[in-house]
């Protein structure tokens, strides 16, 4: 039994090298997704004040009242400091339960 254990090491240690050797290939040449907070500026977030808008509601009166992490965001229709967003969607920034920033996409 010995000795047929010892060929079938040696065909699994050379095939584990190359299915790593494969593995490890791809994963370096394919690019991962960034995540959201890869792009937000550092003025805006401190590591975890940013997020995607789960739902934008626009008021009558023009502002936006959008939902993210279980908030609820008011941002008023004189709002003037909207920056764009990478990915076309609202985010807003909240420090201290203040409107640090928000991103919103073209035409939103």
């Amino acid at each position: 039994m010995a000795n047929l254990l010892v060929p079938l090491m040696a065909w699994c240690n050379r095939h584990l090298k190359i299915i790593s050797a494969v593995a490890g290939a791809v994963m370096t040449a394919v690019p991962l997704p960034a995540g959201a907070h890869d792009w937000y500026p550092k003025d805006c977030c401190g590591g975890n004040d940013c997020a995607p808008a789960e739902s934008v509601l626009r008021r009558k009166d023009g502002s936006y009242e959008v939902f993210a992490r279980g908030m609820s965001v008011l941002i008023p229709s004189e709002y003037n400091e909207w920056k764009r967003s990478p990915d076309g969607r609202v985010h807003v920034c909240v420090r201290e339960h203040l409107l640090a920033c928000a991103f919103r996409g073209p035409g939103a």
